[in-house]
C-alpha cells in the first residue's frame, strides 16, 4: 500500500470561496487500487 498526500494551492480554495475540485478529482483517482489518500491540505 503507497500513502500518498495532496497539496493545493489556492487562496480563494483556502478562504473557502471555491470548491477545490481539482484536488477532489486526484483524490478519488488516486485512491484506488493499490495506494490510498492520507494527507489533503488547501493553502493559500
Amino acid at each position: 500500500m503507497v500513502n500518498l498526500g495532496i497539496l493545493t494551492i489556492s487562496t480563494k480554495g483556502w478562504h473557502g470561496q471555491r470548491q477545490d475540485k481539482s484536488g477532489e478529482v486526484i483524490k478519488d483517482s488516486l485512491s484506488s487500487g493499490d495506494s490510498r489518500v492520507v494527507k489533503y491540505e488547501i493553502v493559500p
